[in-house]
This record gives structure tokens, C-alpha cells and sequence, in this order.
């Protein structure tokens, strides 16, 4: 079996004033109806990834936020929100049911990263589905797709990296006051930003050169000569420039090195009785997920339901009105791809859970899984430490999962082929529950 782990979104409850501010500038804007509906739906995005910002302790700065400036507004489709000695980032909304992330070009050059978010109007809620880290700006594209984006854990990690390198340039190491003396006209958070990419994206043989080569941009060329020319405003040459970028990255290299990009652990049915794991103590049977596909199948193996039984009679639990059929974004499988999916509501001590079972047929060797947990009472959130395993054979773990305090829910993906065996475990403290399968 072959794997991918997802990281879960945010769900963020837009309050009164978010909505008061949108409709005030939407008004500002009035005579221009697509003006209005943009501006509105990039306030919203704002004030959502503010909300996020507040709960994960990172500083904000509204009124820094050239997206709540009418002026501004008119001219540029932004979203920006700025970050205390960070920079800005941008909020890029997207709507139901939208495949692509609009990225304007008038956001490429000054943002350490994106946000993406999803506005529901309807049960007026946006959902932070994840980031889009600072890249070269002259290889950015005005669209991006959502295969692109990363989880929300990697944006902290992110934030966490950028935050050591701001403090480190305001020491007196002299490699750090070198470059802020030559390269004065470049904002500070520019510089850390443009290097923790080369930091990401590079091989550390390469970083010489590629940092080199940014640091020398910094400066206006003279007489149209570019960083090849070696002719700026500057007396050193590409080979001192690119000395000085290996000496900052090495430096830099000893500070982020300890943190781990896209660690693989996720910190990370009601017409059925409820069932208390704590009491399970029924011998192991093994679901056939073929039989899934039967046609007009409604009640499905095990104690699972189909997933439109049992949202027919869903409570307003709010976070489950994005528990759809979750399916692979494989480009490859998308026009061909048959899901059938299935829910399972049981208790582990006080908890109400639901899992989600996905099953899809790519080819007629490969088949897709996708496991995705849920509260499932009044709480929107899971309870921390909360563990989502998969196991082979039903004893060796495979892929694994873990709650935070603040996750809505979390997932599992992976491959399989027919006639293999897998097991899912779920797990808080001492109390558990497993269901075994059959591909």
C-alpha cells in the first residue's frame, strides 16, 4: 500500500463585525457591482485569517492592511494582511465549489506566502484550507490549483522559521549587519523571506549561487546590467556575493535545521445506535469494501451508514456541512473516479466521533482509501492526542494521525489492491476501537 497524509483545515466562525466592515466597503464600491463582490469577499478573507492568526498567538496588524483601504481597493484585487516584523501575507478566498486559486499579480512581489480560504456565506464560516509559501515572483502564475497547496501545520513551521531569522538579523553577527548595510533600500522581511525559500527549495551546494544571485537583485543595476554583468551599484562581484550568501545561509542553516519541513505525523451514522468503545469487546469481522459498489445499497457493511442517510438526518453540527464524500485530487483518476463512502458514529469515553470511510476505484489494480475523523456532538473540535491509525495485516501501523487541540478533524489516504487487508484503529488514552477490511 502507498500513502498520503493530509493535514486538516481551520474552521473559523466570521463574526457580526467581520460581516458589518465587508458590507461597509462592498457599499464603497457600489457602482461596480464585480468591484463590490471582490472587495467583500477579500475582507472576509481578511478578518478570518486575522481570527486564525489570534488563536495560533501570531501578531497582527490591521490597520497596516492596504485591503481596508477604500483608496487601495479600487485599483488592486488584494487581500493582504500584515504580520507583526513579519510582512505580509495574502488571504485569497475561494467559493464552493471553485477549482482553481486566483493568485493576482499585484501580490507576487511582496508577501512571504498565501492563505487559502473558503467562504460560506450560507452558515457564515470560512475554512483556512492551507498555504502557499513565497516563491520567485517571476515564476509565479495567476492560478493556482489546490494540489498545490500546503497544510496549515507547515504555515507554523513556516511562521516559526521566519521569526528566527528576524530575530537573528537583529543581532550584531557581522554577516547579518554586512547585508543590511550593503542592501539598505531592501526591506528586512524581503531578505528573510527570499532566503528562507532558497533555504527550502535548494540543494545546500547550490545555496551559494542562488543566494548570491538574490542578494546582488537586491541592488539597481547600472546601465541595464543584470547580476550575469556584474555590474551594480556595488563594488563586489558575483564571487563576493556569493561568499557573503553562503557564509548568511550556513549561519542560517544552524538555526532552522531543527525544524522538520512536513513532518509525516498529522499533528495530525446516526440512524445507527451509538456505540461505546470502552464495551467493544466483539470478535473481529471484516468488511468486504467491494461490496460497496452494489448498486442501491444503502445499508452498508459493519456499523456503517451510507453518507446520505446520514446527513438526511443531521443535526447543526456545522462542521459536518463539509463532511461531503472526500475525494483524491489526483488529476490523474479525477473524470473516472468512483467513490462510495460510508460513516460510522460510535463514543470513545465521553467523545462523539464519526469516521468517514471513503473507497474509490482508480484502475483495476489500484484502489484509493481515505479515512477522515469527526467530532460529532456540540464541540466543533477533536479531543487532543486523539489517534487515527491505519495497520496492516491488523497489527503493523502504517500511517498515523494525532489530534491537536484545535484540529476539526483529521485524515488518512492511501493505496491498496484487491484482496489486501488493513485494519483502522482510533484511539484515546486506553480506550479504543478497530474495524478490519478487506480491498
Amino acid at each position: 500500500m502507498t500513502s498520503t497524509t493530509f493535514y486538516s483545515p481551520f474552521v473559523v466562525p466570521l463574526p457580526r463585525k467581520a460581516y458589518e466592515i465587508a458590507e461597509a466597503f462592498q457599499k464603497q464600491h457600489q457602482s461596480n457591482s464585480q468591484k463590490a463582490r471582490q472587495v467583500y469577499l477579500n475582507v472576509l478573507a481578511v478578518y478570518a485569517v486575522d481570527s486564525y492568526c489570534e488563536l495560533m498567538g501570531i501578531e497582527t496588524d490591521l490597520e497596516a492592511c492596504d485591503s481596508l483601504d477604500v483608496i487601495q481597493q479600487t485599483g488592486l484585487n488584494i487581500a493582504d494582511l500584515e504580520l507583526r516584523n513579519l510582512g505580509k501575507v495574502e488571504c485569497r478566498p475561494v467559493l464552493p465549489r471553485e477549482t482553481e486559486i486566483l493568485i493576482p499579480p499585484e501580490t507576487w512581489s511582496d508577501r512571504i506566502g498565501y492563505l487559502v480560504v473558503l467562504i460560506n456565506e450560507t452558515v457564515k464560516q470560512a475554512i483556512i484550507l492551507g498555504f502557499y509559501p513565497a516563491c520567485n515572483p517571476s515564476e509565479m502564475t495567476e492560478n493556482l490549483s489546490f494540489e498545490q497547496i500546503q497544510p496549515l501545520e507547515l504555515f507554523i513551521e513556516y511562521i516559526h522559521r521566519l521569526e528566527l531569522g528576524f530575530n537573528f538579523f537583529q543581532s550584531l553577527d557581522l554577516v547579518t549587519e554586512t547585508v543590511k548595510t550593503r542592501l539598505t533600500k531592501q526591506p528586512l522581511t524581503a531578505i528573510i523571506t527570499q532566503l528562507e525559500r532558497i533555504y527550502r527549495t535548494y540543494p545546500k551546494e547550490k545555496w551559494p549561487y542562488a543566494g548570491g544571485e538574490f542578494l546582488a537583485s537586491c541592488l539597481p543595476a547600472q546601465g541595464g546590467m543584470g547580476w550575469r554583468g556584474g555590474n551594480r551599484e556595488d563594488n563586489l562581484n558575483h564571487e563576493d556575493w556569493q561568499e557573503l550568501a553562503a557564509e548568511l545561509l550556513n549561519k542560517l542553516d544552524k538555526i532552522w535545521n531543527n525544524i522538520v519541513w512536513g513532518n509525516n505525523v498529522a499533528n495530525q451514522p446516526l440512524p445507527q445506535p451509538m456505540i461505546n468503545a470502552e464495551f467493544n469487546t466483539n470478535p473481529p469481522k471484516f468488511i468486504s469494501l467491494p461490496e460497496w459498489l452494489q448498486p442501491n445499497q444503502i445499508q452498508l457493511n459493519g456499523d456503517f451508514v451510507a453518507l446520505e442517510s446520514f446527513l438526511e438526518n443531521l443535526a447543526e453540527n456545522l462542521v459536518f456541512r463539509y463532511a461531503t464524500a472526500p475525494r483524491s485530487r489526483s488529476a490523474e483518476t479525477e473524470d473516472i473516479l468512483e467513490s462510495v463512502t460510508g460513516i460510522r458514529q460510535f463514543q470513545l469515553a465521553e467523545y462523539p466521533l464519526a469516521l468517514v470511510l471513503a473507497y474509490q476505484v482508480n484502475t483495476e489494480e489500484q484502489r484509493t482509501i481515505i479515512a477522515r475523523l469527526y467530532p460529532n456532538g456540540e464541540d466543533s473540535y477533536l479531543p487532543p492526542d486523539l489517534k487515527l491509525t491505519v495497520l496492516e495485516d491488523t497489527e503493523v501501523v502504517f500511517l498515523e494521525a494525532i489530534s491537536r487541540s484545535a484540529d476539526n478533524w483529521i485524515q488518512l489516504q492511501f493505496q491498496g489492491k484487491p484482496g489486501e487487508h488493513f485494519s483502522i484503529k482510533i484511539e484515546l488514552g486506553d480506550i479504543s476501537i478497530t474495524d478490519n477490511f478487506i480491498i
